[in-house]
């Protein structure tokens, strides 16, 4: 007899696994989606909504009480009125600067003028007025937070951040800014974002590219643009009581930066102006720009995609980057792309992996994560020039256990067979372990892929014959179908 939701909950609160949530995710999507399909309607945003509900799901377990069913319901109504709510605003805004005429060069320099002197603006507003606009547009706290510290209500926060607005626009003109309207102010803290982006006395517009060499890599009249995804998803997703920190995403990246490649960051739908997110933006020199990881047509215009450890990723970014990598970017993936998002097509399919549910999953090395594993590599490729068939490495042990697809080049692999103890199933009776694939090589469409089943990606390249530009050669060799003719 099946279990209902009540029962699976009870039994993933009592052994806190995979294998129990992914059975709670399964008997709960249904209902979810349903609610999901009637508030939002057929669009883009109910998967994305669905998956947002199991992972509060995941991370609100022990505070559901009583009916499941009516508490799953509420809770995907709850973030389908967010997103309408976020929609509707962001409609407002584009129409609203839509109207607006072209800014002269003039206004620009205003505009710019106006930012640089924020600061001191800011000193200029009463104690109160000033803390609210720092914590609401600075530290990105939310109206509700704010107004229950305050003890009011949600719509009073919003008139009084309204308010806040117009007195800082007067403080501007007293400062001779007299182009300078609430619209555009308002525009400054919120559509822009630089107090999100941690305002400073030298800050300039995010997206604004850094300095460039004139060329990249041999044969390149350009450099090379790889697009890091950074995502505040994954941080904030409850991993059995372990929060990833962003920096795990870009593990690696520090053997990449190089003069002859620019880093952009990849960011899902309005996360830019979090806290995290700019930090991890600064600290890894990701300074040519921020970019929407669900924008396809943005997306395309990058060389490489560079997509490391994750615990969630939107369905609407990965289909954004499976089309991007089919229209000829590269990609490169290490790690795992889950648990919840892990059975996605998508997901799969930028894994190079051939799909098969029972088989994706992770392994930690006997109860103790990221042992260094042997390893042998099998076949030599372009992408990996320093590395013979033989070389022997010492791979993390934690990674996934994947079959590739059929045309998929095997480069590394782990010298001993492994079963899988994450979640707890074993391989098909009929199918006795093998020795996991540590990397593998292939291609989506027009794209190169490189795929890293490791966490870890050092150890691949701790090989003294690489000489450290393992990463580089790798990133060059993915961005071959892009490179301008000439």
């Amino acid at each position: 007899m099946d279990e209902t939701l009540d029962e699976l909950l009870e039994r993933f609160r009592t052994d806190g696994d995979h294998a129990s949530f992914e059975a709670l995710a399964h008997a709960a999507r249904p209902l979810i989606l349903s609610v999901c399909r009637r508030h939002l309607g057929a669009s883009d945003e109910v998967e994305d909504a669905v998956q947002e509900t199991l992972v509060k799901l995941a991370r609100r377990a022990e505070q559901v009480h009583g009916n499941v069913a009516a508490w799953l319901a509420a809770a995907a109504r709850t973030t389908c009125l967010d997103r309408l709510r976020q929609r509707q605003a962001h409609q407002r805004k584009v129409r609203r600067l839509a109207e607006r005429p072209a800014p002269s060069y003039e206004g620009v320099l205003t505009w710019e003028s106006a930012l640089r002197q924020l600061d001191d603006a800011l000193a200029e507003l009463d104690e109160p007025t000033r803390r609210l606009v720092r914590e609401r547009f600075m530290e990105g706290r939310k109206l509700r937070e704010l107004a229950d510290a305050r003890e009011a209500s949600v719509a009073g926060m919003h008139r009084q951040l309204a308010q806040a607005i117009v007195d800082l626009t007067e403080v501007y003109r007293g400062m001779g800014f007299d182009r300078i309207d609430d619209a555009s102010v308002d525009a400054m803290l919120t559509d822009d974002g630089p107090l999100a982006l941690g305002l400073r006395s030298d800050w300039a517009p995010p997206c604004r590219p850094a300095p460039s060499p004139r060329r990249g890599p041999d044969g390149w009249s350009r450099p090379i643009r790889v697009g890091v995804m950074v995502s505040y998803g994954s941080s904030t997703y409850d991993h059995f009581g372990w929060f990833q920190p962003i920096s795990c995403q870009l593990i690696g990246l520090d053997l990449a930066l190089d003069p002859r490649f620019e880093f952009i960051g990849l960011v899902e739908p309005r996360t830019d102006r979090h806290g995290p997110i700019e930090r991890t933006i600064r600290d890894f020199d990701l300074t040519a720009g921020v970019m929407d990881a669900s924008d396809h047509d943005a997306l395309q215009t990058l060389d490489v995609i560079w997509l490391g450890w994750q615990f969630v990723m939107l369905p609407r970014v990965a289909r954004a980057i499976h089309d991007a990598v089919r229209s000829g970017v590269g990609l490169f993936s290490q790690g795992e792309k889950g648990p919840i998002s892990a059975r996605n097509p998508t997901v799969q399919a930028l894994l190079l992996s051939d799909g098969k549910p029972e088989r994706f999953c992770t392994w930690p090395t006997h109860g103790h994560h990221h042992v260094r594993l042997p390893a042998t590599v099998e076949r030599r490729h372009p992408a990996l020039p320093g590395l013979r068939v033989g070389d022997r490495l010492r791979v993390d042990g934690c990674s996934l256990l994947v079959d590739p697809v059929p045309d998929a080049q095997v480069l590394v692999r782990f010298d001993e067979p492994r079963r899988p103890n994450y979640p707890h199933d074993d391989p098909p009776p009929d199918r006795p372990p093998r020795p996991p694939i540590a990397v593998a090589a292939g291609r989506i469409g027009r794209g190169r892929v490189m795929a890293v089943y490791t966490h870890y990606t050092q150890p691949l390249f701790d090989h003294p014959r690489p000489h450290g530009s393992t990463i580089p050669d790798l990133l060059a060799w993915l961005a071959g179908p892009r490179r301008p003719p000439g």
